[in-house]
């Protein structure tokens, strides 16, 4: 899934900082992480799940499509 641009700021500087604070302290980054993630993972299954109705409303056209096909064929 194209997840776009990412928002976030990457920076060999500051990851070592955090690297270095983290050691120190807890400083909650991974919950941050979790919760971007959490989302990600909602929105992935939200769009499978749409694509899956599509999916079974465009089967069930074609089933119709083909049915009322061989109906003509039967009946020539």
């Amino acid at each position: 899934m194209d997840l776009g641009e990412c928002t976030k700021i990457h920076d060999l500087a500051l990851r070592a900082d955090y690297e270095i604070a983290s050691k120190e302290r807890d400083l909650f980054f991974e919950l941050d992480a979790m919760d971007h993630l959490e989302s990600f993972i909602a929105e992935c299954d939200r769009r499978t799940e749409l694509a899956k109705k599509r999916l079974a409303e465009t089967q069930e056209e074609i089933s119709a499509e083909v049915s009322a096909k061989v109906c003509l064929v039967t009946l020539v």
